[in-house]
């Protein structure tokens, strides 16, 4: 099982809020690939995102977001350049989603699959009126998790080993019946 999904179920177990901090885009060179975590709480972090400038201002941002109450997911670019104080020269985008007791359905199901070694992936809605939900999917949920639009996208992570994959669903458009946006985030 990967280490960030041990250590959110433990920390829902113990009803401590925390930050999940995923790499999900990057361009040029960059310090850690698409699909890297951090997991944040008030005082402790596992994981990392890259070290440096770039997460101690992860660390900060999810610090905020933890004392913020109930916000949704939401993205951040990096430029890893002189004003971040990063010489890399490349592009992160992470994404940070609060975890509390609403996430314990998705969290539980991601342990799971994990733990069984089959890939998966999650669908994290960023936007509009259902920001925040996450489902999590397997190569069985793919056309109900994702949609017809995006299930495609989806097979092709897992087959080519994308086991966290993670694609970012923006806005929901629930009420109209149609599926929303997704683009891929992460890749093996």
């Amino acid at each position: 099982m990967r280490p960030w999904i041990s250590t959110l179920s433990r920390l829902l177990d113990t009803a401590s809020p925390a930050v999940l901090v995923t790499v999900a885009a990057s361009d040029g060179s960059v310090p850690r690939a698409p699909g890297a975590h951090m997991v944040v709480t008030a005082d402790r972090t596992h994981g990392s995102v890259g070290g440096g400038r770039l997460e101690q201002r992860a660390i900060e941002i999810a610090r905020q977001l933890l004392v913020a109450d109930a916000c949704p997911p939401r993205l951040e670019r990096f430029a890893l350049g002189a004003s971040l104080g990063q010489c890399c020269g490349g592009v992160v985008v992470l994404v940070f989603e609060p975890v509390g007791p609403a996430q314990r359905a998705w969290v539980r199901d991601a342990a799971a699959l994990a733990a069984s070694g089959r890939a998966w992936g999650r669908r994290v809605r960023i936007d509009g009126p259902c920001a925040g939900e996450v489902a999590v999917f397997d190569g069985d949920s793919l056309e109900h998790t994702c949609g017809p639009a995006h299930a495609a996208h989806a097979r092709t992570l897992l087959a080519a080993g994308a086991e966290t994959a993670l694609l970012l669903a923006t806005p929901c458009r629930r009420a109209a019946g149609r599926e929303p946006a997704a683009e891929p985030a992460s890749t093996p």
